[in-house]
């Protein structure tokens, strides 16, 4: 008897969701497969929009801390000599490592262009990627090494710090310099294995 009110009262509850779902779709009549389909999509959708709406939040917090850029205490960038501090060339060189997928110590065109466009938004103009092979060290092929990288960010720092920090931020760094979140580029699995406390070589 037990037996016969628990098969009943699952068939009641199995048949109050399809009115449910009836109800949800205009009152278009379904069959329970049609029904548990649509429930399911629901679901589903329902899972999109939040991860959606977290998205955003991830990148409206981004944007509300790049635009206190300027207005808030942050660590310092350079030491009293002007270089780059030892925590800031480390957070630099990992966003770096990031970009170099063939982990050669260098950024080639194809690897700067996404560099650029990760933190730019656009592409580096032809004048200024001839102006980066002049101005900062490349290699035998012309591409930006580790060390060119950081004599990059030195002189853009020292000549105006904002702009380091928007790029900091905008690759996941907080204002002391930690890694928060990992928002762009891809992970470079053997940088793991680089021993970042060395000076970059070309």
């Amino acid at each position: 008897m037990g037996k016969n009110k628990s098969g009943a009262e699952k068939r009641r509850q199995a048949k109050a969701k399809v009115e449910a779902a009836e109800a949800q779709a205009n009152m278009i009549p379904m069959t329970p497969a049609q029904a548990a389909a649509y429930m399911i999509r629901q679901q589903k959708d329902q899972e999109r929009r939040e991860k959606e709406a977290s998205g955003m939040a991830l990148v409206e917090q981004a944007e509300l801390a790049i635009k206190s850029v300027g207005k808030t205490k942050r660590a310092p960038l350079l030491t009293a000599d002007d270089a780059l501090r030892a925590n800031v060339a480390t957070a630099l060189l990992e966003i770096f490592a990031r970009f170099d997928d063939d982990n050669d110590g260098a950024l080639n065109r194809l690897e700067l262009e996404r560099f650029a466009v990760a933190t730019n938004g656009e592409k580096f103009e032809e004048a200024a990627i001839d102006e980066l092979k002049k101005s900062f060290n490349c290699n035998a092929d012309g591409n930006l090494t580790r060390t060119g990288f950081l004599e990059m960010y030195q002189l853009q720092t020292l000549s105006d710090p904002n702009e380091t920090w928007k790029d900091l931020i905008k690759h996941g760094y907080s204002i002391d310099v930690k890694l928060v979140n990992r928002a762009t580029g891809s992970a470079n699995i053997n940088y793991a294995r680089q021993d970042i406390s060395k000076p970059a070589t070309a």
